[in-house]
C-alpha cells in the first residue's frame, strides 16, 4: 500500500477577547492524505481506514454513493484533521 502521509500539530490559542483561560492550547494533528489519479473510491475507503480517518469504509462508500460523488475524488494530496467526520472528509476530496 503506498499512502504519503505525514502528522503535523497546530496549536491555536483562543481569541484574546475570549472568556476562555488563554493558558489552554488546542492541538489538531492533520494527516496528509494522497489520491493518486484513477485509483478506486474503494482504495481510497480503505486507505483512510488504515489512516485511522474513518471506522468504516463500506459507510464511506455508502455515503459517496447515496450524495452521488462515487466518481467524484480528486487525485491530489489533502490535508485533513483527524478528528474530521465522514461528511467533511467527503467534502474534501471531491472539491
Amino acid at each position: 500500500m503506498n499512502i504519503n502521509t505525514t502528522i503535523e500539530d497546530i496549536n491555536t490559542l483562543p481569541d484574546d477577547n475570549s472568556n476562555e483561560d488563554n493558558s489552554k492550547i488546542k492541538i489538531q494533528d492533520i494527516v496528509y492524505f494522497q489520491v493518486k489519479s484513477g485509483e478506486p473510491a474503494v482504495n481510497v475507503a480503505t486507505n483512510l481506514e488504515s489512516l485511522g480517518l474513518i471506522e468504516s469504509p463500506q459507510d464511506f462508500l455508502t455515503k459517496l454513493e447515496k450524495l452521488n460523488l462515487g466518481n467524484s475524488i480528486k487525485a491530489n494530496t489533502y490535508k485533513i484533521k483527524t478528528e474530521s467526520n465522514v461528511d467533511e472528509i467527503i467534502s474534501i476530496l471531491t472539491k
